[in-house]
């Protein structure tokens, strides 16, 4: 493209975004929807935020901080906020429709002639649309702008970091937790003891087989989009915790070995320690006991070592335990 052709682009997105103060001399209407998801009868903002492993990857307080304002905006204008931490391809998703804005660094390799960018938000934060859509990038862009003149940004980034210091006990995700897992009937803080040893609490941490989020999961039944949603990754996986427990119940003797049952097979899939249970019984090894099973018949088997999922156990168990003592139901 030549830099005539550039400049007459930049030219007519100016022109839009002036045509519409023109037509609307007054504030934008920062009620007005993002997106209408008419299935779902609400309207969504889908709020992507690009992370470590991209050019214009936000890392630590940033990240939160991004968060943070998107849900405050969205809640201004009373539309339901949706957060995607994403590794890459965040833009793409802009660019597709995917998403609705992208939170990313300020750089010159933002700039193209199919985004709109907004004024910087603190420390170098840019909030992205798409050239498309220009009323909704006034709208958000008066909001940043109120911010900054205000003073008030810097107000909600001590409310951040204070919520970030002693908003909750054990993650930001506690309160997911907690629902998810009174739903699906374990205690919040073995759930919490799960995602700590699958992610460190860490939403876009991914393994090299392609689990995803907070609770690794593959995205088998769900899309690798949904699983960055640190809600629906809870939701996910404490129901597949409690799928594996009706599942494990016939064979456990008891509450105890069930949970370690269910652990097991989170960790190395139920085939797997269904085939464990069969190898046990056919040499007299007691089934009904994970314990049992993990001393006395795995080191006999000759297709499964349990060199990972024996440790894995003992270790969520181990740090269940921690959790019981310092953080109360």
């Amino acid at each position: 493209m030549t830099g005539k052709e550039r400049i007459g682009k930049a030219a007519m997105v100016t022109i839009l975004v002036v045509a519409a103060l023109l037509l609307h001399p007054v504030r934008p209407d920062r009620t007005a929807p993002m997106r209408e998801n008419v299935a779902a009868g609400d309207s969504l903002l889908r709020c992507y935020i690009t992370m470590d492993g991209t050019t214009s990857g936000i890392k630590g307080v940033n990240g939160g901080m991004s968060a943070f304002l998107m849900k405050k905006y969205a809640s201004e204008s009373g539309i339901r906020p949706v957060i995607v931490y994403r590794v890459e391809g965040a833009l793409d998703s802009l660019l597709r429709g995917s998403a609705d804005i992208v939170a990313a660094m300020a750089g010159d390799s933002l700039r193209t002639d199919s985004i709109l960018i907004t004024r910087q938000l603190g420390d170098s934060i840019v909030w992205i649309l798409r050239a498309d859509a220009p009323g909704q990038y006034l709208a958000l862009n008066g909001w940043i702008t109120d911010l900054a003149t205000s003073g008030d940004y810097g107000k909600l980034k001590k409310d951040w970091l204070r919520i970030r210091r002693t908003g909750w006990r054990l993650s930001p995700y506690d309160s997911l937790i907690k629902r998810y897992s009174a739903r699906s009937g374990w205690d919040w803080r073995l759930v919490a003891s799960v995602i700590r040893h699958e992610s460190h609490f860490n939403i876009e941490a991914l393994s090299p087989a392609g689990a995803i989020g907070l609770m690794q999961i593959l995205p088998y039944k769900y899309s690798a989009e949904q699983l960055f949603i640190p809600e629906f990754n809870i939701m996910a996986g404490t129901e597949y915790l409690s799928k594996l427990r009706r599942m494990f119940e016939p064979y456990s003797a008891d509450s105890v070995q069930n949970v370690k049952f269910a652990l097991a097979a989170y960790n190395a899939g139920e085939g797997r320690i269904l085939e464990c249970i069969r190898f046990a019984e056919s040499i007299g090894v007691k089934a009904s006991s994970w314990d049992s099973i993990a001393t006395r018949a795995i080191p006999r088997m000759r297709t499964f070592s349990g060199s990972q999922t024996i440790p894995y156990v003992d270790s969520i168990l181990r740090t269940y335990d921690k959790y019981q003592l310092r953080y109360a139901e």
